[in-house]
């Protein structure tokens, strides 16, 4: 046997000599011990560096806030310890409040203390050192959070061995509490450890590194680990002569962070910090997943949602780079962190976490203001400091670490996607198939599209291409520089006749992008705007018939009724670009507003049956599963944040060129909003560009109201076009009545083409 075998069996001997055999009628509370005499064992606890005192005591603190339902479970599992604490202490750092408010507790020989004043678990853990006789280690646990039945001997064996041991954390797994109102048990048998985290350390930045992957099982494969930067406070063991010398935690940290700050600045006065890996704890971490009310209850309709707790975790991250740092160095991070906060709110918004991009912008703000908190937490680690901080660099990720472990977990979230709802073979063959078929109708559709336009602009392809232009009716000849556009789009002059001041034409903004992918002339712009109309508006059509239906047939039908619309052949035919835009481009808000709420229509086939490897055609238009196939669970759509910009930017294309459909656009997504429940907030963003767009042409509106402004809003860009009204039957047919003299011709073929005309 071994000198280290020794010491722990002699340990482990006193523990057993110090608590008694548990029976089945000693679960109520802790058991009792006998009292000790430490002559009677002068070597509990002998260490290689030094010797430890006589007799090793534990008080064990348990941090709550109000009627948690976890801290049953939690005084259970110390109830269960093979090595059993010395004295337990229940800390409620909520409000003040008796044992008799919690009979369901049987807290038997723990104590309890009421803290109201209590800012974090470390003011929770000194109030209870300042009522209670504490022993040489406290035993820190939160109530989320339950030890194995040997978790506190292993820490105790981990520390013997060394003086220097200040701080020593144990493995953290997960602890699935379900979703009852009472937790499940902790180590219930059957369930696999998930590994939360193995000691602690920080990129070169700052930010926390655990080296463990999402939902990583624990195998051993961490185990190999002992002096490391930090480890978490949830079930650590601390010497109540460290804790008390260095001030107990940094309440500035709330929840998050304060076990890194307190293990840094314990390594930095010159102690040990240890994890050890065979003293393991279940923790919920309600806090991080936002489990917890405003009290710090359980929430009874939470659902895990780690976005909640970010704002906590973002400013307590900043004041740790704050008060980490060299005094010379702190106004360049200060500096950083507010330069890097745009930067990262445009990160979270173009990953679809707009919640999370306002708190980039507000954490920074909120730790430069507490100016207070920084300085004092600086002269607390000033004063117990006897270590330089380039000691910490080996206990620190490095940048290879930060990188690789990136590249991990995106690697990881890859393969969860493409594995969560992967197809069989059979359905993979069967959507393939599917495929085939909605590309041939699509290409079939595109070909009627592409000989349409053929057939109406076919003989003024030559003419456009030879440096012709169309002109005609409402349509006017555009300018062919982009200085030019741009001067119309900004300079607030409208320069008709002698000029006159007056806001720019939304539809010159909207065509701007457009004249700047044709080279800069608007011109240009435009001969391509209105060959490609037909083809816009019918594969718009078919794409937003395509969202609400996977059928084929109905899909081309809807695509021919648009594109055939008289609304968009007379718009064609008299020149009116602005129309002609809105109808070509309305589909696709369709498309980009049900995209946005989740809505879309995917392609879904009937699975095999298990009993008999055979694959059950299921046609685009079948609204059954056939009998005996048992149909893939339904799969709910998420809302898309980058649909609803886009689904926005389309919406103000729409309305500038026909301004007639800003109150009707508006009155839809209302009516949209009170239909449609999940994700509405999104469309809340679809009418901001086009209201953006259309703010100064609407404060003109208002201003010459007195003078017939008003009309502006029924008038659209353009030369006026005569436009007779026709009988009710003959718009249902689609017919017009012939326009007045000198109007365009009612044939798109027949536009005017001009070769060397004025360009303005």
């Amino acid at each position: 046997m071994t000198s280290s075998d020794l010491s722990t069996t002699r340990a482990t001997s006193a523990w057993t000599a110090r608590v008694p055999a548990r029976t089945g009628a000693a679960t109520a509370g802790l058991a009792p011990r006998p009292p000790v005499d430490p002559a009677a064992t002068p070597d509990v606890v002998s260490t290689v560096t030094g010797a430890l005192p006589v007799v090793v005591s534990v008080t064990a603190v348990v941090v709550t806030r109000g009627g948690s339902p976890y801290l049953r479970r939690t005084l259970d599992a110390i109830r269960a310890q093979t090595s059993a604490p010395d004295a337990v202490v229940v800390v409620d750092a909520d409000s003040a409040v008796t044992t008799g408010q919690y009979p369901e507790l049987q807290l038997g020989d723990a104590r309890f203390l009421a803290a109201p004043r209590a800012r974090s678990f470390g003011d929770a853990v000194t109030y209870a050192l300042g009522h209670v006789d504490a022993g040489t280690w406290l035993w820190l646990l939160h109530d989320d959070c339950a030890p194995a039945p040997d978790a506190l001997m292993e820490l105790l064996r981990a520390v013997e061995h060394s003086s220097a041991v200040a701080v020593a954390g144990p493995k953290q797994e997960r602890w699935d509490p379900g979703t009852g109102r009472e937790p499940r048990d902790p180590f219930e048998t059957g369930t696999v450890g998930r590994l939360v985290e193995v000691g602690v350390t920080t990129t070169p930045l700052g930010r926390r590194m655990t080296g463990i992957d999402d939902d990583e099982i624990d195998q051993g494969q961490h185990d190999a680990r002992e002096d490391v930067l930090a480890v978490g406070l949830a079930g650590a063991l601390v010497r109540r002569s460290v804790w008390q010398e260095l001030g107990g935690t940094d309440p500035e940290y709330g929840p998050f962070g304060d076990g890194l700050d307190l293990c840094r600045r314990a390594r930095l006065a010159g102690h040990r910090v240890v994890v050890v890996p065979g003293a393991v704890v279940r923790h919920v971490q309600a806090s991080l997943l936002g489990l917890r009310d405003r009290g710090g209850r359980r929430s009874g309709d939470a659902l895990p949602d780690v976005e909640t707790s970010y704002a906590a975790r973002r400013r307590a991250q900043l004041h740790a780079r704050l008060t980490g740092v060299a005094g010379p160095w702190v106004p360049v991070v200060a500096l950083a962190m507010l330069v890097g906060a745009p930067f990262h709110a445009m990160y979270r918004l173009l990953v679809k976490q707009p919640r999370l991009a306002r708190d980039e912008i507000v954490a920074p703000l909120w730790a430069l203001v507490r100016v207070g908190p920084v300085l004092r937490a600086r002269r607390r680690a000033r004063r117990t400091r006897r270590l330089p901080r380039r000691t910490l660099r080996p206990l620190q990720g490095t940048w290879r670490q930060v990188l690789a472990e990136r590249r991990d977990r995106r690697l990881a979230r890859a393969e969860e996607r493409r594995t969560a709802w992967a197809p069989t073979d059979i359905e993979r063959r069967e959507l393939r198939s599917l495929a085939v078929r909605r590309r041939a109708g699509l290409a079939a559709t595109a070909l009627v599209l592409a000989t349409f336009t053929a057939v109406v602009f076919g003989p003024l392809v030559g003419v456009l291409l030879g440096g012709g232009r169309l002109v005609g009716g409402g349509l006017l000849p555009a300018s062919s520089t982009l200085a030019d556009v741009w001067r119309a789009a900004t300079t607030g002059w409208v320069a008709d006749g002698l000029g006159s001041p007056a806001p720019a034409d939304p539809f010159v903004t909207a065509l701007l992008p457009a004249a700047v992918l044709a080279g800069g002339s608007a011109q240009t712009a435009v001969n391509v705007l209105l060959p490609a109309s037909f083809l816009a508006a019918g594969l718009g059509a078919w794409f937003a018939a395509g969202a609400l239906t996977r059928s084929i047939p109905l899909r081309a039908w809807a695509t021919l009724v648009w594109v055939g619309s008289p609304v968009l052949l007379a718009s064609v035919g008299s020149g009116r670009v602005g129309a002609v835009l809105a109808h070509a481009v309305l589909p696709w808000v369709a498309l980009a507003v049900v995209r946005a709420l989740g809505l879309q229509q995917v392609d879904v086939v009937a699975p095999a049956t298990t009993d008999h490897v055979s694959a059950e055609h299921v046609s685009d238009d079948a609204t059954t599963v056939p009998a005996g196939v048992a149909p893939r669970p339904a799969v709910e759509q998420g809302g898309s944040l980058v649909a609803a910009a886009t689904a926005g930017l389309l919406f103000a294309v729409v309305v500038a060129g026909a301004p007639v459909l800003l109150p009707a656009g508006l009155l839809v997504l209302v009516l949209v909003a009170v239909a449609v429940r999940r994700h509405r907030r999104y469309l809340a963003l679809v009418p901001l560009p086009a209201v953006a767009v259309f703010a100064p042409f609407l404060v003109h509106v208002a201003r010459t109201r007195p003078d017939g402004g008003w009309r502006l809003l029924l008038a659209g860009p353009g030369a006026p076009v005569a436009s007779p009204t026709a009988e009710p039957w003959q718009l249902l047919l689609g017919a017009r009545r012939r326009r007045c003299r000198g109007s365009a011709s009612t044939a798109a073929a027949r536009s005017t083409s001009s070769r060397g005309g004025r360009r303005s």
